[in-house]
């Protein structure tokens, strides 16, 4: 993850780069929150360092060279995702608040506010741990969700809260914002639009890196193996490198998966449905909502930007 704990303190990012802050200005959680939030963080650099250790960076994990799909692999997945349930749950539930989609004044999503960075905490040490304890590292559990998910399922990679994000600050960062409670059904809509356009481009951009290195390695693979009867395999692999090398938004295999694999996840259908959650998606991949570090700010809409804090993203 990089950084100390302490670098968590001064209000900027947890799993692999998603911002947040750690307080909105109602100074509740006082010295004894500060030291809990510490140590908590503690323990996710630990499950992080012991997830690198153990798997290696998201960019070292090598499919199958062949194109195959081991069930197995399908089930560890979804093993995480069961383990990671009951905190992926309550984070969402926060974030729906906050957002306003689950209702409620400007009142319950302070207090929601007030207890984000505790559950935000949570469901990346669960996260991690769930990885951990069902044996998938980062960067296989991300090109699994790739293609359940966005490929096999036609999920949107925008999925997410409807905070709206602005880098309007240039290199300093971006500012995050809930919607107001007396905005306009109009003007909530274009905010929420906003933030999942941002979000998608955010999360493509992210994994495109990743991939491209991943199926970069799946090809060295195949070829370090020879064999004629893997032409045809080895020419689609290629030619979905070299896409993603060009479109640096692309995803692994998202204009279609190769038949292999989508054989593979099909049996699965049902249980990936049922598993997805469109809140914390981009939380679930490790990734940041924003391009770096900086200003972060929810804003209720009654004038009074709370929780403004300035730092580097992780």
């Amino acid at each position: 993850m990089g950084g100390s704990a302490k670098n968590w303190l001064i209000g900027c990012g947890v799993g692999c780069g998603f911002l947040i802050v750690l307080g909105l200005g109602l100074g509740a959680a006082g010295f004894y929150g500060v030291k809990h939030v510490a140590k908590r963080a503690d323990r996710i650099e630990a499950a992080d360092a012991a997830l690198a250790a153990r798997f290696g960076a998201p960019e070292a994990y090598t499919p199958p060279a062949d194109g195959s799909l081991d069930p197995a692999r399908i089930e560890a997945f979804l093993e995480a995702r069961r383990l990671m349930a009951p905190a992926r749950e309550r984070t969402a539930k926060s974030l729906a608040v906050l957002d306003g989609s689950a209702g409620g004044g400007v009142g319950a999503r302070i207090v929601a506010g007030a207890n984000f960075v505790p559950t935000l905490l949570t469901f990346i040490e669960d996260r991690d741990k769930a990885l951990l304890d069902a044996g998938i590292g980062s960067g296989e559990y991300r090109y699994l969700y790739t293609l359940a998910y966005f490929d096999l399922l036609g999920k949107d990679p925008g999925d997410g809260p409807g905070f709206q994000l602005n880098n309007d600050g240039g290199d300093r960062g971006s500012r995050w914002s809930a919607s107001a409670e007396h905005e306009s059904g109009g003007d909530k809509q274009r905010k929420k639009e906003a933030a999942r356009r941002e979000r998608e481009q955010s999360v493509r951009r992210a994994l495109n890196t990743v991939q491209r290195e991943n199926l970069r390695q799946q090809l060295a693979a195949l070829d370090a193996g020879g064999g004629a009867a893997r032409a045809a395999w080895r020419a689609q692999l290629a030619a979905e490198v070299e896409a993603m090398d060009t479109e640096r938004g692309r995803f692994a295999w998202e204009t279609g998966l190769p038949a292999s694999l989508a054989a593979a996840l099909e049996p699965f259908r049902t249980q990936l449905e049922d598993s997805y959650e469109p809140m914390t998606g981009v939380l679930e991949l490790g990734m940041s909502d924003g391009e770096s570090g900086g200003a972060v700010e929810f804003d209720f809409g009654d004038g009074n930007h709370r929780g403004r804090r300035h730092g580097d993203g992780i």
